[in-house]
């Protein structure tokens, strides 16, 4: 008879928990390392994004009328903090080329 392998890792690691296991119900030191597993398994996903994502199969386009010109619309102002962060991003993403 062959074990499931989840079934064979969660009877010989007792300190994972199982899929009837709720993280409300584990103690917060188990919580967290539960927690630091995810990340760990996950990590791929919350990397910083080094290339832009794949391009698009569909052709979007916005259709204007004849003769439309834009609106003259103020900028928007942020507090220096705020635009300090902005023009942080911009930077790091021209560095990478993200844009």
């Amino acid at each position: 008879m062959v074990e499931d392998s989840s079934d064979a890792f969660a009877a010989t690691n007792h300190s994972r928990p199982t899929s009837t296991t709720t993280l409300q119900s584990l103690p917060k030191v188990q919580h967290q390392d539960h927690l630091q597993l995810l990340l760990i398994e996950f990590e791929h996903l919350f990397a910083e994004p080094s290339t832009l994502p794949p391009t698009s199969f569909f052709y979007h386009s916005i259709y204007l009328k004849p003769n439309a010109e834009p609106k003259n619309i103020q900028s928007n102002r942020y507090p220096p903090l705020q635009k300090d962060e902005i023009e942080k991003i911009v930077k790091e993403m021209l560095a990478n080329s993200i844009i």
